[in-house]
């Protein structure tokens, strides 16, 4: 049996189910299937401790879960999975929908950056920074609030024809540590634990997901800091552009397999036409609320003038 989806504005026919995917039946551009994987690829440009890229290839394994092989073939990626076994499908597809579909990102020209976002006022905020930051934890809490969610850990950002930096909805989903699902109470029993050693989970969303590429309006790169208090400060200058690589996705990947010449022109585009915001709240304490109101007061400013 074979299932159809949409992720990333990319159609999707795949051997193996993905509940956090909205259906389509647009002729694929990926292909999913198990089967045998290579040992190797043949032109090894990135070398990893799990993972190998270079050309059109790229080769993740992952211990006691699965062996992933991605390669493109002319406007087409194909994606092989071969499983250990008795593994459970919800650990294959953990890594389909992070480091796989973040290769393909890389191999399609977008720009993948690592960030979690909601639509406020028709546009898209998209807040990034170091794992476990709370990136998904805000982007819940304002899902919690009425704001249409867009993305949870992975972005793929582009440019249309106006020159306007967009990004696709991706899946149907946010992953939050079981600390998190306490703080914001209502998802609570929703979920689906991602893996069995690690207390964090797939939490579904009841809402559905556009399928049209949203402008965005704002990114916030969210920090830590030893202050009592939640500050907020526009970046400018060269720094918007460091950030932005720093918080890219795989960044490793991009000079094995990613398009370096899109992916320099996206960067040029959001760091000329979007503001970008470090948003710190203290080390001590993550006070959702505050955040959440912070952003919701400075996204919607930004909303208002355009």
């Amino acid at each position: 049996m074979t299932y159809h989806y949409l992720a990333n504005g990319i159609p999707i026919e795949s051997e193996l189910e993905f509940k956090e995917l909205p259906e389509t039946f647009d002729k694929p551009i990926i292909l999913i299937k198990y089967g045998k994987t290579p040992k190797n690829i043949k032109n090894i440009i990135y070398r990893g401790a799990t993972s190998f890229a270079g050309g059109n290839e790229y080769l993740l394994r992952v211990n006691n879960v699965a062996t992933y092989y991605l390669e493109k073939k002319g406007n087409r990626f194909f994606i092989t999975i071969q499983p250990e076994k008795d593994v459970l499908e919800n650990e294959l597809r953990i890594f389909v929908l992070s480091s796989i579909m973040g290769a393909v990102a890389h191999m399609q020209g977008f720009f993948p950056l690592h960030a979690s976002g909601v639509n406020i006022g028709g546009k898209a905020f998209l807040f990034c920074g170091a794992s476990g930051i709370g990136k998904s934890t805000l982007c819940a809490a304002l899902y919690q609030k009425g704001y249409p969610f867009i993305t949870d850990n992975l972005a793929n950002l582009f440019s249309n024809q106006k020159g306007d930096l967009m990004v696709y909805p991706s899946y149907n989903h946010i992953r939050l540590w079981s600390d998190s699902i306490k703080e914001l109470k209502e998802f609570e029993n929703d979920g689906v634990k991602m893996r069995e050693e690690i207390e964090k989970y797939n939490m579904l969303l009841t809402a559905s997901l556009p399928s049209q590429p949203i402008t965005v309006g704002g990114i916030f790169i969210l920090r830590k800091s030893f202050d009592s208090d939640i500050s907020m400060e526009l970046i400018s200058g060269r720094v918007k552009s460091d950030m932005l690589v720093s918080n890219t996705f795989r960044i490793k990947l991009l000079n094995a397999i990613g398009d370096q010449k899109e992916y320099f022109k996206i960067l040029n585009i959001a760091a000329n036409k979007v503001p970008i915001l470090k948003l710190q709240r203290p080390i001590s304490q993550f006070r959702l609320s505050d955040l959440s109101q912070c952003v919701l007061e400075k996204a919607n400013e930004l909303v208002s003038h355009g």
